[in-house]
């Protein structure tokens, strides 16, 4: 069988790197996942590893973890590698990920190793122990921002933390848009979907946009399961109304 050889690109530190990388996993997978990663500024500083695995095979993968292996400067140092996990990754399927980092890094994508989930968990069980929790997110701007480096930034993430602003998991807004209006003012939003399935139940989260936009509110703070005793739930809306710096 024919070797792959992906080539990828990152940012750090203001300078794209290109990494080529080849023999990352078993012959199985190297040729059926492909994997795309880039440096994650929308998440809190410093920062970390998103991207998508694309699932080009007939074989679905139940457990995958992607294992990048971390590079520092001279003045810092952190773990030797960053794994993340991605489940039930099935046959042309396309995922996101999105993971922070504790240290200022630069990455490359070492190898993909298979992995073991727990077993599934009866639907009458597991509506005593996970939440789904729905939103949507408005834009007056299309869903464009400007950082405080004066570049166009595409708002996408959605991101959901402890109360001690621990990162849970990042959630990917949807890419159909819908158009309402708000009665009181007259005006128009364009509005995106997102929800976070599987969430952990008898706990306390927050949902937030990244911190370089305003939002009204600035974050949403819940309880799983909600004051209904509901297990799956909407919150209200985020609404996007400018940039944290710059305006």
């Amino acid at each position: 069988m024919r070797s792959s050889i992906s080539t990828v690109t990152y940012l750090i530190a203001g300078a794209v790197l290109v990494t080529q990388m080849s023999n990352v996993a078993s012959a199985a997978m190297k040729d059926d996942l492909g994997v795309m990663f880039r440096s994650d500024s929308s998440l809190p500083d410093p920062g970390g590893i998103a991207g998508t695995v694309t699932n080009k095979s007939t074989r679905n993968y139940h457990c995958v973890e992607l294992v990048f292996k971390l590079y520092y400067n001279s003045a810092t140092t952190g773990p030797a590698e960053k794994r993340i996990r991605i489940t039930n990754l099935n046959s042309k399927a396309v995922r996101n990920y999105s993971a922070p980092l504790i240290s200022k890094a630069g990455f490359g994508l070492q190898r993909i190793e298979s992995c073991s989930v727990t077993a599934e968990i009866p639907p009458d069980q597991a509506q005593k122990r996970d939440c789904t929790i729905k939103g949507n997110v408005t834009s007056t701007t299309k869903f464009v921002g400007v950082d405080d480096t004066g570049r166009r930034e595409s708002i996408k993430n959605v991101y959901l933390l402890t109360p001690d602003r621990k990162l849970v998991t990042t959630e990917t807004l949807s890419t159909a848009t819908k158009r309402i209006s708000d009665h009181r003012t007259g005006k128009k939003y364009d509005s995106r979907e997102f929800d976070f399935a599987r969430i952990p139940a008898n706990k306390s989260y927050i949902v937030q946009l990244s911190y370089a936009w305003r939002t009204a509110p600035e974050r949403v703070n819940i309880h799983c399961p909600d004051a209904k005793g509901r297990y799956e739930f909407t919150i209200k809306p985020i609404k996007h109304t400018g940039n944290r710096l710059g305006g």
